[in-house]
Parts: C-alpha cells; structure tokens; sequence
C-alpha cells in the first residue's frame, strides 16, 4: 500500500471497493470527514471505500463506511459533489435496501435524523459486493436489539421453496443474513398494463416477501418500464429490503390506487414511518393470508416509546 501522505485524488485509488486496514488508508477528503466524526472511543470494526463509479453514463460519488460497535458512519463525496458525512447508531436505523444489478450495486440506510426519515447511498460495482453483505450482515445483526419471530421453530425446508421460481429461491439462499431461518413468505408475478399493440407497461415488478426469525425481507426485481409481448423477458437483477422484526410496529393490508399494498409501519428513535410494497389483485388473499399469520403470532409487539 503507498504512503498516505501523497495526497491521493478519489480517483487515484483501485477501481473496484476494498476493506481498509486503517483510516490513514483512505483518501481526502473522506478520510478528513470520517476521521473528524470518530470519537477517541470508537472502535472501527469494519472500513470500506467505494471509488467513484461510472455506470451508464451516470457517474456515482466515492464513499466511506466505518461500522463501529453500535454506530456507522457514511461519507459520501463526488468530483463535483459536495461532501456529505452521516454518523447514526444502529438503534436509529429503520430498514437497509441492497440493489445488485449486473455490475451496479447501492446499498441504501433509511435511518432517523431530527424527527424525520433520510436515507444515505453507497455506489458500488459489484465485482466486490460481499463487502458491503458482509457489512450489513453486521448491522442487521445488532440492529434494534433481539425481538424474532414467535411463530413456529422450525424454519422452511429446502422442498417448500420449489414452488418459487429459480431465480427467487437462488434470491432467497444469497440474501438471507447468516444465522436466520425462513418461516414463511409469498411470492407473486409482475403485473403489466397494456398501452400499445407491441408493447406492456411493468406496473409492478415481480417478488417475494420473505418472513425470518429476525426479518422481514422482500426480494424483487429492479422494474422495466416497457416490455415486449413476452411477460418473461429476463432480468439479472435483485432489490432486496431488509426490514428488521425489531423495527415492525404493525402489518396490515390494504387498498391504494389501483393495487393492494402491504403497508409496513416501522419505528426507531420516538419515529414511525411507512414502508409500502404493492401487490397484484390475483395474489391478495394469498398475501393476506401471510400478513395474519405474522400478525396472530404476537411477533409484532405495538413499540412503546
């Protein structure tokens, strides 16, 4: 590793994200933010840096995450971005998202801030994803203390996620945080609207809500906006929203526009707010039926503040 004390450009460095060993490692002017947000306390558990990435023509900013012992902190700055540093604690995080399509990733915080929700992205190339899963595995598994599913022990067995598509079940084996089970989870079809004779509107991608012992986890498919005749063009890409159960203040089902919606109500730090995820018509008793039986197992306990 050359000396730090060149004074590296964000571009100077290796094009894909690595772990740092030290904060000396990183360039300016992240290493001045992050340095400055750390207290002589704090323990750095996990340090990675983000280069800047070019994908499609869009440019995303370098970045910085440290995970410490109950805190992360994000640095985000671009050529000609302003730089932006986030300091939050684990138990101010409401939900993590993790989008992976092809060699473009985020990883998305959406945490509390002076009574209000925000969110912070990471841009990454995905040649070096299991970084940042790595990363979130850590934060997930700290993340708003230990309430799990009081449901059922035994978790699904390898024969129950044969009735998804592959590519959801090789979704649902990839994501899953290390340590959990999954207790349960619905999937449904993307939903299309016709507009011309040639082509479909994508209303709704395609996706699965998965039930852990520790998470509420939707994968899905990144949305198309046009198709061709065929429903099954292929798509190589995953969203995934982790929601922890620790988090999940109530579950219900409802009608919103022209879909149902799941309707998520998330709590941390005295704040609440929605998580909506549509749903097609023709899968709504079926997800009905799965938002009862996580409901009626006391596992969503009203957050007390």
């Amino acid at each position: 590793m050359p000396s730090t004390d060149r004074g590296f450009a964000l571009r100077d460095r290796i094009e894909f994200a690595a772990r740092l060993h030290s904060i000396d490692e990183a360039p300016e002017p992240l290493r001045g933010a992050v340095t400055r947000a750390l207290g002589s306390d704090d323990n750095i558990r996990c340090l990675i840096f983000g280069p800047i990435q070019k994908v499609i023509g869009k440019v995303s900013p370098a970045s910085l995450l440290a995970i410490l012992d109950h805190e992360w902190i994000i640095a985000v700055c671009g050529e000609d971005t302003q730089l932006e540093v986030h300091r939050r604690s684990f138990a101010a995080t409401l939900l993590a998202e993790l989008t992976e399509v092809l060699l473009y990733g985020r990883l998305r915080l959406t945490f509390v801030e002076e009574g209000e929700a925000r969110a912070v992205e990471i841009h990454f190339n995905t040649v070096m994803d299991w970084l940042y899963r790595e990363a979130l595995e850590f934060l997930l598994s700290r993340i708003g203390g230990s309430r799990q599913w009081a449901g059922n022990a035994s978790g699904k067995s390898n024969a129950a996620f044969k009735v998804l598509p592959l590519k959801f079940r090789n979704g649902i084996h990839r994501y899953l945080p290390a340590g959990d089970n999954v207790r349960g989870f619905v999937h449904w079809p993307a939903a299309l609207e016709r507009r011309w004779l040639l082509f479909r509107r994508e209303r709704l991608p395609q996706g699965v809500l998965v039930l852990t012992n520790t998470q509420l986890m939707l994968i899905s498919e990144e949305k198309a906006w046009w198709r061709g005749k065929s429903s099954q063009n292929a798509k190589y890409g995953y969203v995934v929203t982790y929601c922890p159960l620790s988090r999940v203040a109530n579950i219900q089902l409802g009608e919103h526009e022209a879909y149902p919606v799941v309707d998520v109500k998330m709590c941390a730090s005295q704040f609440c707010a929605g998580f909506k995820i549509e749903v097609p018509h023709e899968r709504k008793a079926a997800v009905k039926a799965f938002i009862k039986t996580i409901v009626s197992s006391q596992t969503l306990v009203p957050l007390s503040f």
